[in-house]
């Protein structure tokens, strides 16, 4: 047997990782969730950018109380939101948590306590022109992972826009 052991070698795989435009007129949104316990105290973040990297909108909303999986889905709702909202229509939504990207494609069923909020979402991704979720890794979605650890910090949806595209709601503070 030792000699069987001898004869393992392990293999290593190195992968470059890094965030990669979208296509011309779409829009690619990156979310992700902050969950300072499961259940515990969650939180959201998200940053959309055209196809020139330029960003179009960023967020930080704090949501509450409930799983890591909760805040997922509610962050990507609040994104696809404004999206819908603002008139954008061709949206790829790329999130670094498989079970979410697999809950929307079908590949796999939601439990039953995610089952209204991914329904939800994917009723939203229906409005859109075009709408295709990716996942990627962590490495590549480090600004939305900071935002969303940010939403600990507050009790109030923060958003920015570049001034060409400012706009402000009752709902949103500029920060």
């Amino acid at each position: 047997m030792i000699k069987i052991i001898e004869l393992c070698k392990q293999e290593t795989r190195i992968w470059q990782v890094s965030w990669e435009k979208p296509p011309p007129n779409t829009l690619k949104l990156n979310t992700d969730r902050s969950a300072l316990n499961n259940p515990g105290k969650i939180g959201g973040g998200g940053i959309l950018r055209d196809h020139t990297g330029s960003m179009v909108y960023a967020f930080t909303i704090p949501l509450g109380y409930g799983t890591n999986n909760q805040a997922e889905t509610l962050a990507a709702i609040h994104g696809i939101e404004w999206c819908i909202q603002h008139g954008y229509r061709r949206i790829a939504l790329e999130i670094d948590s498989e079970l979410l990207t697999r809950w929307l494609t079908h590949s796999l069923k939601p439990p039953w306590q995610l089952q209204q909020g991914i329904q939800d979402l994917i009723n939203l991704t229906r409005q859109l022109e075009f709408f295709s979720c990716q996942h990627t890794y962590r490495e590549a979605n480090s600004t939305t992972d900071l935002l969303s650890k940010i939403s600990h910090k507050t009790d109030v949806i923060h958003t920015t826009t570049p001034p060409n595209n400012y706009q402000q709601s009752s709902k949103e503070v500029i920060f």
